[in-house]
């Protein structure tokens, strides 16, 4: 049995993010949030631990497969 993960209402927004868009910059994402820079960066890093987004580039995240 898969064991369900809790995500955040700032991490889904995330995703959704990536979602309509593939490549997406920190600062694009981090605004429609309202959250500060720390916890913007909090809710990133949660999301790469788990395997739903990868960084492409410098400042820049899609979706992994996983994210998918």
């Amino acid at each position: 049995m898969a064991h369900e993960v809790k995500i955040h209402d700032a991490q889904a927004a995330i995703l959704r993010e990536l979602l309509f868009h593939p490549e997406a910059s920190f600062a694009q994402m981090q605004k429609p949030t309202g959250l500060t820079s720390d916890h913007f960066n909090f809710h990133i890093a949660r999301l790469r631990d788990l395997g739903y987004i990868e960084k492409v580039k410098k400042g820049s995240y899609k979706l992994s497969q996983k994210g998918k």
